[in-house]
């Protein structure tokens, strides 16, 4: 059953780190804490050493899962036994302080919770996902291990996909997708935990808010790695706050290992620093002296060593450590790598101006991955701080919220839209504080019907949402369900006629390589630096493709003129299919999704063509090819039937 391993292997990583730590006079949510963090910590670095050895394989990946697993379960039988009060009556203690709002709130949190479960009960689509997240995954499972790929996405670091190896190797992307779905307990945990120590009265209501948050719940029901940003940058700050009240110092220790941790899943993690440099200044004292000074050196050195081993394997292959970012900064050589991967990060990045800056402000205000009135009561929530002077709890929320915005800025001054899911927990604890601070009947009233309305259209996206995936449990049609999955069908097609040792070089918009069943390297110019098509003809690629052992091209004829050397791509593909020694399998007319919600499709064209062999007669012909041949004949759209 692959969402009940999936949820073994996820509540076995705190046990993990519990089996090791020795926190017993601590409070047993902060054991739990820490636990994740350190037991996260080691899963992931051990099976990031052992894809770098080439050794990803089922019998070193079970093995070391059984040991784990072993592991697991005694530190688990470490914390059980020496909570106390033990963790059922915690439990209990808390139904019991519920007055009849706040288990309304609970009951509403455990109806959306079912919701996104089922909805991430489902086979895995997304975008993100069938570009880099499962189909890096994927590579990694075939090539026993990590193997350099001048993409653009291949290269950032990967301490959340090796943290749910031994998910994908039992139950493959469907699992990988539960276990970032449970992760979405720990950031709910974490945000009632800002709640709670920020001082608002119903804590519960910012969970409520995260969960009916469009960006938030749908990297609740895709794999991806947003979800995992904000489990362990916002565990460590917690960690750190900790610190105030139980003074121990393994804590601010821990609280590094996140952040280090949380930046080896995304660079974006690094926008937490500020707040974790204050918060850290604030526990040593508003002071620093010599003794603080080594020990802050120490865990910047922890911190950076973590996600060390990703900028060391990207300076060995590439000469830059956060390729593909900061390509300039490092002195990358001028080739096309450089120039395909420079040109799409600028597209991402923006120029520090007013116009850029007033548009990204704009749009994010206006984002429809937030809730709509979410910056709203934000404001009235930064009101209610300057109103209530220094921040008493410690947590230093809106400094966090505001340097974060600041640094987002500084480093990518279009504010891509995606990346506020990493601060929509601390926005919605501040939004609410807002709301608690408004005085006057009236103006509650209103404030209450603006919640009221805001939480209603949520309910309603988040319905939308999930309709095509309630359908896919009513019916099973998978077909359907992959009907807005980009070239799922021709993947399909591969996989029922091409020889399975038959290799493909795939050339198409924005890389969807999961379903792929054979092996294959991109080359679009888009996201790969694989082929520089501006020093090609065909002949050429005819004999790049032989070099590689490479029969097949998958390719999308589209206007590539957005692209480095997309135009001259266009003009070599069309001369390599009118060339003797190269067939054509089929060209259909294909549509592909825009927008699942909004029904909207784009139109394509794709050409399966095969490169013929040196070695082979002009009689052999091994798929009858030409017309058409295939699930469709040529012309016939993806999405008619």
């Amino acid at each position: 059953m692959t969402w009940a391993f999936a949820l073994l292997w996820f509540l076995m990583l705190p046990g993990i780190g519990c089996f090791f730590l020795k926190q017993r006079d601590c409070p047993v949510v902060y054991q739990l804490l820490a636990g994740w963090v350190l037991g996260s910590a080691i899963v992931g670095f051990i099976f990031l050493v052992i894809s770098q050895l080439g050794m990803l394989a089922n019998l070193q990946v079970f093995g070391f899962t059984g040991l784990l697993l072993v592991m697991g379960i005694l530190g688990w039988r470490r914390v059980l036994s020496n909570s106390t009060p033990s963790i059922w009556t915690h439990g209990q203690n808390y139904w019991n302080s519920l007055d009849g709002w706040n288990r309304t709130w609970l009951g509403i949190i455990f109806v959306i919770t079912l919701i996104l479960f089922f909805d991430a009960l489902t086979p895995p689509r997304a975008g993100d996902a069938m570009r880099y997240h499962l189909a890096q995954m994927e590579d990694l499972v075939r090539n026993n291990g990590f193997v350099f790929r001048p993409y653009y996405h291949y290269n950032f670091p990967l301490y959340y996909s090796y943290l749910s190896t031994p998910v994908y190797f039992v139950s493959g992307g469907a699992g990988v997708k539960l276990f970032n779905f449970y992760v979405l307990g720990v950031v709910a945990a974490l945000t009632y935990g800002l709640g709670r120590i920020s001082g608002l009265k119903r804590p519960l209501l910012p969970v409520l808010g995260i969960l009916l948050t469009p960006g938030i719940f749908r990297a609740a029901t895709t794999p991806n790695n947003d979800l995992g940003v904000l489990a362990f940058g916002l565990a460590g700050i917690l960690l750190l706050q900790g610190f105030l009240r139980v003074r121990k110092e393994s804590l601010i220790f821990l609280a590094y290992v996140s952040l280090g941790f949380a930046v080896g899943i995304k660079y974006q993690s690094i926008l937490f620093l500020p707040w974790y440099l204050w918060l850290t200044w604030v526990a040593l004292n508003r002071k620093i002296d010599r003794s603080a000074l080594r020990r802050l050196i120490a865990w910047g050195c922890i911190c950076i060593a973590i996600p060390a081993p990703f900028f060391l394997r990207n300076y060995l292959n590439t000469g830059v450590p956060d390729f593909p970012m900061h390509l300039d900064l490092f002195g990358a050589p001028k080739d096309f790598l450089y120039e395909s991967m420079n040109h799409y990060s600028l597209s991402l990045v923006g120029e520090h101006d007013i116009r850029t800056t007033w548009r990204a402000v704009s749009r994010l205000v206006t984002s429809k991955v937030t809730i709509p009135t979410m910056w709203l009561f934000f404001a009235l929530g930064v009101y209610a701080f300057f109103r209530k002077g220094r921040d008493a709890a410690g947590l230093y929320l809106l400094f966090g919220i505001i340097s974060q915005l600041i640094l987002w800025w500084v480093i990518q001054p279009r504010l891509y839209g995606r990346f506020v899911n990493y601060m929509v927990p601390q926005v919605m604890v501040v939004a609410f504080l807002g709301f608690q601070f408004i005085d006057g009947e009236r103006l509650r009233r209103l404030a209450i019907a603006v919640g009221v309305a805001s939480a209603a259209i949520a309910s309603a996206i988040l319905i939308f949402y999930s309709i095509g995936f309630m359908q896919y449990h009513i019916d099973g049609d998978v077909d359907r369900y992959h009907e807005f999955t980009w070239f799922y069908d021709e993947y399909q097609w591969m996989d029922e006629n091409l020889s399975e040792d038959a290799k493909v070089l795939i050339v198409v918009w924005s890389g969807h390589t999961y379903y792929m069943p054979r092996e294959y390297l991109r080359a679009d110019p888009s996201h790969s630096g694989l082929i520089d098509w501006r020093q090609l003809d065909s002949q050429e690629l005819y004999d790049l493709m032989e070099e590689l052992e490479l029969e097949y091209v998958f390719y999308q004829d589209r206007d590539w003129g957005d692209s480095v050397g997309g135009r001259e791509m266009s003009s070599v593909m069309n001369r390599f299919a009118l060339r003797e020694d190269v067939e054509t399998v089929w060209r259909r007319d294909i549509q592909l999704g825009k927008s699942r919600m909004m029904g909207q499709m784009l139109d394509a064209n794709v050409w399966l063509l095969r490169r013929i062999s040196n070695h082979e007669t002009e009689e052999a012909d091994p798929i009858e090819t030409g017309s058409g041949i295939g699930p469709r004949s040529e012309g016939e759209s993806l999405t008619s039937q």
